[in-house]
């Protein structure tokens, strides 16, 4: 294999689109996902992409919702592009992993106030830089603790200890001239409701009868964990609060949950205990890496179990204990590319070292555009991949290539397809376009193809053709990430092809909104080895104009007030397909639109 080929893995998407979006009688459609009735929750730390894995789970986020709690009285929507190695998110999904919502929670957001050995101190908030192998600490904007100073403005993801110290999972350093903002999550103290004060560390807070306290009708008390918000920088260790929320966990009876961080408020002999806001019952769980006798405040923990009466039932508690615990898994384009350094979904990445293992591929056929899945260590503000596999897509599975035979041997059943080597079976299936059958008689050089299959060994090895003849192919719905863009000139990048867009290329979404990092949708024509674009669907842009969903409905009033997986939808104005479909309570819809002040404006729904 060699760069330009595997750059040009731009059409295997291109014929995926022919297969599941309209190619007429060629058409190969699998069924839709059946409905889940069942819920789950996962709160803690991102140790990878290619969907969302948190804590090594890994969470389809193709329709998720992704907010982000700076202000949490009125979280904002954002792309799934926005989320970065080590934050602290919680996910809502069904029982089959399908998320519904990604929420982003920092822990501490302000400007350094003072430094101290391993630590710092913000908005009264003692951050330390995690020691622990397996669980280090992601940084961004700045490459190490040493690189921050007095005065930086900074967003830190954590856990608390038992001593209430934040252990840092990520730290970001932001633009220190950005607009001051403080949030600030942790456990109420020193309670004075006649003065309408508590503390939160060092940092002594003060609300006043403007102040949004939420939920609506919650009461303070010591001990409870709030979140509080200002965009007025503390005075001194003053600082009056514009939002108040306090922060209980979502744990419906009978919901699966997967939740991590470090132990507290430990009662050994009861085998409970808390992480975040999640009180744990372990008295009848397993215990991997470890035994009950391992149980202490401070260790960092991994629980699954089941939600009975707020408490989860821990059904297996998994100690985070070594540094194969801390590894990063990413899928995604590579972009940003310098020799040794380039970045995954904006992760910046340094193959540069020694001993790194490459799969279907040698390093030298990195290069922007090109598809990859990295499993490695966090080294300060970079991944160090232990493996690089080059893959044909996100989840590994069976995809259509289109190009022309070359340098075929029938005998072998051996041929170069686009530059890549691949291999007839004895299995392969052969069809005409229009469906009439063929055999492998009719296969040889320069001929036309489409084909169905996966690669094994760096070979791709082809399990059904189907004959192409013709000078011009038309493509629908090409999905992924673009990259390189340029308005100016017009053209941007779609999983290593090149894209032209002109005056009479359709936008759904604003055009502006196409920018490097957006996930689109294109239909149009190949010529000359380009896709020209008749349309171009701008389904989540960093700004999060666009969210999907897709479940049951529920709580279903009228065509403009119902309910998708717990995200209230309008869907007066939409497009239904099928034309004719009704939407009615049980009916499972897949849905797209702008998010308004909490409610999904649809354009555009699927019935299932």
């Amino acid at each position: 294999m060699i760069p330009t080929p595997i750059q040009r893995l731009a059409l295997i998407a291109v014929a995926v689109s022919l297969v599941a979006c309209g190619g007429g009688g060629d058409a190969t459609t699998s069924a839709a996902p059946a409905p889940s009735t069942g819920t789950q929750t996962a709160s803690g730390t991102i140790t990878g992409f290619g969907s969302v894995i948190v804590d090594g789970v890994k969470y389809d986020d193709s329709a998720a919702m992704v907010k982000v709690e700076d202000d949490p009285g009125a979280p904002r929507t954002v792309s799934v592009a926005d989320l970065k190695l080590g934050m602290q998110v919680e996910v809502r999904a069904d029982d089959a992993g399908r998320a519904s919502t990604v929420t982003v929670q920092s822990e501490v957001k302000g400007r350094i106030e003072s430094l101290v050995a391993g630590a710092f101190v913000v908005a009264g908030q003692t951050v330390r830089e995690s020691t622990d192998t397996a669980a280090p600490t992601v940084y961004e904007g700045v490459a190490n603790l040493a690189g921050l100073a007095v005065g930086d403005f900074v967003e830190v993801h954590g856990v608390r200890d038992a001593d209430r110290i934040i252990v840092a999972t990520r730290i970001e350093r932001e633009d220190t001239s950005a607009t001051p903002r403080v949030r600030v999550v942790g456990p109420v103290e020193k309670l004075d409701v006649a003065k309408k004060t508590f503390m939160l560390g060092t940092l002594a807070v003060s609300w006043t009868d403007a102040t949004r306290l939420l939920p609506a009708g919650a009461t303070l008390a010591d001990g409870l964990r709030v979140a509080v918000w200002s965009d007025v920088a503390p005075v001194g260790n003053a600082l009056v609060a514009k939002s108040i929320v306090v922060k209980r966990a979502d744990a419906p009876n009978a919901a699966r949950a997967a939740v991590a961080g470090l132990v507290r408020g430990l009662d050994f002999s009861k085998k409970t205990f808390r992480i975040g806001e999640f009180e744990v019952d372990a008295s009848a769980a397993t215990f991997s890496k470890g035994t009950t006798n391992d149980l202490a405040n401070g260790r960092r923990v991994r629980v699954r179990g089941t939600f009975v009466d707020g408490v989860l039932k821990a059904t297996e508690v998994r100690f985070v204990k070594e540094q194969g615990d801390a590894t990063v898994e990413l899928t995604g384009v590579v972009t940003d590319f310098a020799g040794t350094a380039f970045k995954v979904r904006g992760v910046p990445i340094d193959v540069s070292g020694s001993g790194v293992q490459y799969a279907n591929g040698t390093q030298a056929n990195l290069a922007n555009g090109v598809l990859v899945r990295i499993d490695g260590d966090v080294a300060g503000n970079v991944v160090k991949p232990r493996e690089v596999k080059f893959v044909t897509s996100e989840d590994g599975s069976a995809r259509w290539l289109f190009g022309t035979v070359q340098g075929y041997q029938a005998q072998a059943g051996t041929f170069r397809l686009m530059g890549l080597e691949a291999k007839l079976t004895d299995a392969t299936t052969f069809r005409n376009g229009d469906w009439t059958p063929a055999t492998r008689a009719d296969f040889g050089n320069d001929d036309r193809v489409q084909l169905r299959g996966a690669f094994v060994s760096g070979v791709f090895v082809v399990s059904e053709v189907v004959f192409r003849p013709g000078l011009q192919l038309v493509v629908d719905d090409v999905e992924g990430t673009a990259y390189e863009v340029d308005l100016t000139a017009g053209v941007f990048k779609l999983n290593g092809s090149v894209v032209r867009i002109g005056p009479t290329t359709v936008f759904e979404g604003s055009r502006e909104n196409l920018r490097s990092g957006a996930k689109v949708e294109v239909s149009g024509t190949i010529v000359s080895g380009e896709l020209v674009a008749s349309k171009v669907e701008i389904e989540r842009a960093d700004g999060g104009t666009v969210s999907g969903v897709r479940g049951t409905i529920g709580n279903f009033v009228s065509v403009s007030d119902f309910t998708v997986a717990g995200q209230r939808v309008d869907a007066s104005t939409a497009v239904v397909e099928p034309a004719g479909a009704t939407l009615a309570a049980g009916r499972y819809v897949e849905l797209k639109g702008p998010v308004t002040d909490g409610v999904l404006k649809a354009t555009k729904i699927e019935v299932r």
